[in-house]
């Protein structure tokens, strides 16, 4: 089954936890049961023609979530445009 079906065919958090390589309650956790505050890393870097640029990174379980994300929709994408080019143009 192809990562599109997967995904669209996703009910549940526990699917969902399953096509992302996650346990459901790891999912959770990350998601909902982290304190904001503790989900990403706030610091300031300066601009190169003065002031700051504030940045808010990702921390390591939150980053490993959206890197996972990010590939599975990657994949759904690479799907649907290699279905557009399999399909005659009318």
């Amino acid at each position: 089954m192809s990562y599109l079906e997967k995904l669209k065919s996703a009910e549940d958090r526990k699917q969902l936890a399953q096509l992302l390589g996650f346990k459901p309650s790891a999912l959770t956790s990350i998601i909902y049961m982290t304190p904001q505050a503790l989900k990403y890393a706030v610091f300031d870097i300066p601009k190169k023609g003065g002031g700051v640029r504030t940045i808010k990174a990702p921390t390591g379980k939150l980053k490993k979530l959206q890197t996972h994300l990010a590939h599975v929709l990657y994949q759904c994408l690479a799907e649907i445009d290699d279905q557009r080019n399999a399909s005659p143009v009318s």
